[in-house]
């Protein structure tokens, strides 16, 4: 018995030990904190940057990283094993993404002002509202018509093609043959159905008729499209427009006294960062209770990363004011930042969970890997133009397998498909509402043909939209290449449908064995 007591009491030492052995920083970004002259061993004395603190940490020691109230600006890359980062005491600490704009504004024409600046810019926020890029036809986030297509431009699909852009556009959205030249504008081109392209103009407009570089999946039925790219196109007060001239850079926005006093006196924000944190090649991470402003967190080769309770406000959003035309960088696993596309570089076992993801361009989340779990989150408001988004225009996407999708809340989608997780992929107790808003076809749930077997879909509320509530999906007139042995029971699904588009109101459509 002795024996055992005593084993008992070396297991608690070691125990106590290993605690004791993991390290802890504190970090502040305000004058409090200093890399040179504190130790960051405490919230009296912490380091500035959360770089400082994880030179603290050898590869796998792991540790605690704390982060006092203020506005985090750095983009951190954390390649060590268990690093815990976390807010210290419920403190408020931010994540901003964004550059503060508080040069001189001078007028370009009328009511449109500019100023230089020295960073590329590709979001706007004046007084904490983001502001749409400029564009053709106008439009707005007030009351969600930005998500909505009917606020589009409309084309032809019977009398356009592939490359040749129609307009039918009612005239009460707007007259494309009001708008000047359009020729090296971009078109973002619904011309795919459930796929949304960002191509550049090729030509002019004659007779309500113009031309752009084609797309590799086009499809004869409910063309919608707007412009960009354009200084012309900024003629409303909600709008903005970056622009390189020769070696300066230069915003462009909408004076609503006249004068440019109100853009002086306005507190003006630019998105000059992707990823505030980077997880690469990492085990055992935790990133927990932080705020996000316009910049998100990406995992590439992570193995048990944790992101947990955290707001991500504006997270990302398309670079197509640059010019850009390759998918928007988001809040991702394994998301290549070259090409946009996902791409299999390892990661397994990651959870995102409690996250309020809102306000974005793009996907709400994209995964690739095996064995992830993504429960307990708010997504809303996701993705208003859906460019060059992935696979066949989703709001959260996975192409791995085994992915646990439960208990989440998702509603104000943009996509034509919310949901495609990958193989065998279980999707419970979820309540999903108003989808797929920016795209023609699709459902909430799209189980397609080679990942319909080991699925599960049950105890979900999928209601309120146009779309059909969820499928196991195969290619049409070719129902023998179906899937198999998919599940799905105990989902409630009521009002779904659109008359004006004759989508039916399907609440399951169930094609395969």
């Amino acid at each position: 018995m002795k024996k055992i007591i005593k084993l008992i009491y070396l297991l608690i030492f070691i125990y106590s030990a290993q605690i004791e052995a993991q390290k802890t920083y504190f970090v502040s970004p305000t004058q409090l904190g200093d890399d040179s002259l504190n130790d960051g061993l405490s919230s009296n004395t912490p380091y500035r940057t959360i770089e400082k603190a994880l030179q603290g940490f050898t590869s796998n020691e792991g540790g605690t990283i704390y982060l006092l109230e203020g506005i985090y600006t750095e983009e951190v890359t954390i390649e060590k094993n268990g690093i815990h980062l976390r807010t210290y005491n419920n403190s408020n600490a931010v994540f901003d993404g964004t550059t503060t704009i508080s040069t001189t504004w001078t007028q370009h024409e009328g009511n449109i002002y500019k100023t230089a600046v020295s960073q590329d810019i590709w979001q706007l926020f004046i007084n904490n509202e983001e502001k749409v890029m400029a564009r053709w036809p106008n439009t707005g986030f007030e009351n969600n018509a930005i998500y909505e297509n009917e606020n589009w431009a409309q084309g032809n699909a019977s009398t356009g093609s592939n490359g040749t852009m129609v307009d039918k556009t009612e005239l009460s959205v707007g007259d494309i043959t009001s708008i000047g030249p359009i020729q090296d504008a971009l078109i973002i081109a619904n011309v795919g159905s459930f796929r949304t392209y960002v191509k550049s103009v090729t030509s002019n407009v004659t007779n309500k008729t113009f031309t752009y570089e084609s797309v590799s999946s086009y499809k004869t039925k409910e063309h919608y499209y707007f412009l960009e790219g354009k200084l012309s196109f900024l003629d409303a007060s909600n709008e903005w427009f970056f622009a390189k001239e020769g070696n300066q850079r230069y915003i462009y926005a909408w004076s609503a006294t006249g004068d440019g006093s109100d853009l002086e006196a306005a507190t003006i924000k630019g998105k000059t960062q992707s990823y505030a944190i980077d997880i690469t090649n990492a085990e055992n991470v935790t990133v927990s209770d932080i705020k996000f402003f316009a910049t998100t967190v990406r995992i590439q080769n992570g193995q048990g990363i944790q992101i947990l309770d955290n707001v991500f406000s504006f997270p990302n959003c398309s670079k197509r004011m640059l010019g850009v035309k390759t998918p928007p960088l988001v809040t991702s696993i394994d998301q290549s930042l070259s090409t946009g596309s996902l791409t299999n570089f390892g990661s397994s076992n990651c959870v995102f969970d409690g996250n309020v993801f809102e306000y974005t361009d793009g996907e709400g989340l994209i995964l690739s890997g095996n064995n992830h779990q993504v429960l307990n989150n708010y997504f809303h408001h996701i993705d208003y133009s859906c460019a060059e988004i992935q696979g066949i225009g989703l709001s959260i996407y996975c192409t791995g397998s085994n992915l646990i999708f439960d208990n989440n809340i998702i509603h104000t989608t943009g996509a034509s498909a919310t949901l495609n997780l990958g193989d065998a992929a279980k999707i419970r107790y979820n309540d999903i509402s108003n989808t797929g808003l920016a795209q023609s076809d699709g459902s909430i749930v799209q189980i397609t043909k080679n990942i319909v077997e080991g699925s599960e879909t049950a105890y979900n509320w999928l209601h309120d939209t146009g779309k059909y509530g969820f499928r196991f999906d195969a290619e049409v007139g070719n129902s023998g290449d179906a899937g198999i042995k998919g599940l799905a029971h105990h989902n409630v699904i009521w009002n779904l449908g659109d008359a004006a588009h004759n989508s039916g109101g399907i609440g399951m459509m169930i094609k395969g064995e």
